[in-house]
Formats: C-alpha cells, structure tokens, sequence
C-alpha cells in the first residue's frame, strides 16, 4: 500500500526523555507506534565546537493525515532547541498493519 505510513526519526538525549515524548504522542493519538534504539554516540558542530554526547534514536510511526499534527507535537515536546526530526515516508507497508493503524488513529477516507 502506497501513503499509509509517515516514519518519523528524532534523537532525544536519554530512554525517559524519549519515554516522556512516546507516551504523550500515543495518549493524544498522533502516533501508533513508537521504537526507541538504545544509546549511542552523536558525533556534530554546536556553537563552534565539535561534540560527542550520548543519544537514542526514536522511530515514530503515524499516517500521513496526522504528520503535521504529530511534527508539531514533536517539536513542542522535544527537550533540544534545534532537534532533528525527519519525516521517512516508506515506500510500501504491508496492509494488516495499515489497517491496524488507520483504526486505532481514527483515519477515515
């Protein structure tokens, strides 16, 4: 199925932030699904210098009709003043779970 599925990508700086952003989104219905990889190390440029610190990626699963809803959300709830959040719009997805998500988001056509 084609357009059933936004894949949203943030890092956020520990598990509990990441837990705190999760249970909001699903609690007001703007994602279904959420999948939290566990720390890592970001290597990038802030204020002139080149930094290391400690970060989980966060994979956020919505329909199209929610993104703008859930990015703003995102960005509202994020703990960073310039956070990377990125929309993965996936090619295909299989339709059990489409269908799933479409039901629990209340997506009607």
């Amino acid at each position: 199925m084609y357009n059933t599925l936004s894949l949203l990508y943030t890092t956020l700086p520990s598990p509990e932030a990441a837990e705190t952003v999760v249970r909001t989104l699903l609690d007001e219905k703007l994602i279904v699904c959420a999948h939290m990889n566990p720390m890592g190390t970001s290597w990038y440029m802030w204020e002139d210098a080149s930094v290391a610190s400690p970060e989980c990626i966060l994979w956020l699963k919505t329909h199209p009709k929610k993104l703008q809803e859930a990015f703003k959300r995102l960005s509202a709830l994020h703990p960073y003043d310039v956070p990377c959040i990125v929309n993965l719009p996936p090619s295909t997805v299989n339709s059990t779970y489409a269908e799933w998500m479409r039901e629990f988001l209340s997506i009607s056509d």
